[in-house]
C-alpha cells in the first residue's frame, strides 16, 4: 500500500487538514500541511510535492492566486485539486482557470478524495 507520493494540502480549517491527513496517511501518501497560500506556495517550491488540495477560501493569499502563482513557477507541472465548500460556479470557474485540474466538494467521503488523488497521480484505482 506504500505509494511513496507526497500531498501537500492547503487549508485554513484544521479540521479539514486532519480528515485529508487521516484518509491519505491510511492509503500510505506522505501528506505536507499549509495553513495559508503563502506557505502552501514556499512549501510545494521546497518540498516538490506529486499532487497539490487547494482551498478556495485562504488567508493572506487565496486559492485562486495560489494556483496562479504555482502554475507559474518550477512546480507548474504538478496536478492542484480545488477542495472546498463553495459550491458557487464563479468559485467553480476562478478555480479551474487558474489552472486546477479537479474541483472536489465538500463534505466528500474518504473514497471521492481517494478517487481524485488516484486518478490525478495516475495510480490505478483498488476498491476502498
Amino acid at each position: 500500500m506504500m505509494t511513496n507520493k507526497l500531498i501537500l494540502h492547503v487549508d485554513d480549517s484544521w479540521g479539514c487538514r486532519q480528515l485529508v491527513n487521516a484518509v491519505l496517511s491510511f492509503y500510505g501518501y506522505d501528506v505536507l500541511e499549509a495553513v495559508d497560500g503563502v506557505q502552501g506556495l514556499a512549501m510545494a517550491e521546497k518540498e516538490r510535492p506529486d499532487l497539490i488540495l487547494m482551498d478556495i477560501y485562504l488567508p493572506n493569499q487565496n486559492g485562486a492566486e495560489t494556483t496562479r502563482l504555482l502554475k507559474a513557477s518550477s512546480v507548474a507541472h504538478v496536478p492542484v485539486i480545488a477542495v472546498t465548500s463553495s459550491d458557487k460556479m464563479s468559485d467553480y470557474k476562478r478555480m479551474m482557470d487558474a489552472g486546477c485540474a479537479a474541483y472536489l466538494l465538500k463534505p466528500f467521503s474518504p473514497g471521492q478524495l481517494l478517487a481524485l488523488v488516484r486518478q490525478h497521480l495516475q495510480e490505478v484505482p483498488v476498491a476502498v
